[in-house]
């Protein structure tokens, strides 16, 4: 009885497995019986669905954005320039005081330097009076002379009368040597009387040479005087002042440090991406023209905001690029230090309807602000607008033609205000291409695809967008 048992349990064992297959053939089999057929779906229709805007060539410019500090346009430190104590300090040389160009700040003690020009006054009105006495001394010897040459010519004519008479014998040896004496004396006078007039002349030259030079140390007396009073050469504010009244000054000693508040400068760096498109400014490419050369050290002066945020407010100056801070890239940044230049500092404006002065706010563009700066550049190629979001990673968009998927990788873009800006003529992407703007699930080169405009639906929802701001 076990035997006949375990000879069924084995069995049993080998036909199970090919029962269960059986079993599962079968039901496989009805379940291909009861599905039903597939309908015939045209080839075109299972092509994959894209949205596709057209882009468009842009016909603004480029606006570069940065960030930067104000600096001072110039900082003027004042230094003594004569020694002695200060004997009375303004009260407006105070740090951070506004003054206006000519206002007295310090006063050195003058009295030694008045006394100076005193004494020098006097030695020039000396040296004058000289001088004058020697005119009239010139001017008596000019008289003089022309006595005496009258006279020479009378002696020399009763000399010529007397040698005739001695000739005829009415005359001696003796008295003839008379008028010859007579003659001698007359000329040897006036041989005198014109070498002291030579030597009166040189006299001359040295009393005005002596004269100038009184006027000379006069004017560098009155120079020290006036150097004794320290005034503002600009109009700006008090940054520092560096000694007090009754302080003994030497000459050079720092006492004010004044910072020009006619314009404002302010410091930012350019990548070198940046720095390309701002040397093709179509302004700066016209003033190469028009000189004749292009100066390689400078800059275009492209026009800039900058802009400073209180809060919620935003207040807003205009200026221009200047300058490059020194030259070359900066080593560890390797950025371009530049200058932007602000003319009118004081010239606030806001970004909104309200009066700047009715919510307060900054007057002016002062130092240590930091700062953001738009630079508006108008480089001297076109541009093609993308949108942002049919940019994939890597800076990667795909275009549709001939309903066909095309990958195109853009060179050089710029984002701005959610599209890129895109140079024409740089990359394959042309006016009018149809650019991706759906996910796409799969997608390779070459794959068919139909595609769906758009631009015009876009078009329709910034439309409502705006009106609903309004």
């Amino acid at each position: 009885m076990k035997s006949l048992r375990k000879s069924f349990q084995e069995v049993f064992r080998f036909t199970l497995p090919f029962l269960i297959l059986g079993i599962g053939v079968a039901g496989f089999a009805a379940l291909q019986s009861q599905r039903e057929q597939p309908v015939s779906v045209p080839a075109e229709a299972t092509l994959p669905l894209v949205d596709t805007v057209s882009i468009q060539a842009s016909s603004e410019g480029l606006d570069v954005d940065l960030n930067g500090m104000v600096v001072p346009f110039r900082e003027i430190q004042l230094s003594a320039e004569v020694s002695g104590r200060v004997t009375q300090k303004s009260s407006e040389c105070r740090a951070g005081h506004y003054v206006k160009a000519g206002t007295p700040l310090l006063t050195i003690d003058e009295r030694s330097y008045r006394l100076a020009v005193e004494r020098l006054e006097e030695e020039l009105a000396q040296a004058e009076n000289s001088l004058a006495e020697l005119e009239v001394k010139i001017e008596n010897f000019d008289a003089s002379i022309a006595l005496l040459e009258e006279d020479v010519r009378l002696k020399q004519e009763e000399l010529e009368r007397a040698r005739q008479v001695y000739s005829r014998g009415g005359l001696n040896e003796s008295e003839l040597n008379d008028f010859r004496a007579n003659e001698l004396a007359a000329r040897n006078t006036l041989v005198s009387t014109q070498n002291e007039k030579r030597v009166s002349e040189a006299s001359r030259e040295r009393l005005s040479n002596a004269r100038d030079l009184a006027q000379a140390k006069l004017k560098e007396a009155e120079l020290d005087l006036e150097k004794a009073q320290i005034v503002a050469p600009i109009d700006g504010v008090i940054v520092s002042e560096e000694v007090e009244e009754g302080n003994y000054v030497a000459a050079g000693t720092k006492l004010v440090t004044i910072d020009d508040t006619s314009a404002a400068e302010v410091r930012t760096t350019l990548r070198m991406e940046e720095l390309n498109w701002i040397l093709r400014h179509e302004a700066s490419l016209g003033h190469a023209r028009e000189a004749g050369e292009q100066n390689d050290y400078q800059l275009p002066q492209v026009p800039a905001t900058v802009s400073y945020r209180l809060g919620s407010q935003t207040y807003q100056w205009q200026g221009y690029l200047s300058r490059y801070e020194g030259i070359g890239v900066n080593e560890q940044t390797r950025t371009v230090p530049v200058r932007l230049l602000v003319p009118e500092p004081q010239n606030v404006q806001r970004k909104a309807t309200q009066a700047v002065g009715a919510i307060g706010g900054p007057r002016a563009l002062v130092r240590g602000m930091f700062v953001d700066v738009t630079l508006h550049v108008q480089p001297n190629v076109g541009f093609v607008e993308v949108p942002e979001r049919a940019v994939h990673p890597g800076n990667k968009v795909w275009v549709v033609r001939d309903q066909r998927l095309q990958e195109i990788e853009l060179s050089r873009v710029n984002f701005e205000d959610g599209k890129l800006l895109v140079p024409e003529g740089e990359t394959e992407l042309r006016t009018g291409d149809a650019v991706v703007v759906s996910p796409l699930l799969v997608a390779q080169d070459g794959l068919q695809v139909q595609s769906r405009d758009t631009e015009a639906s876009v078009a329709d929802k910034g439309a409502a967008g705006e009106g609903s701001r309004n």
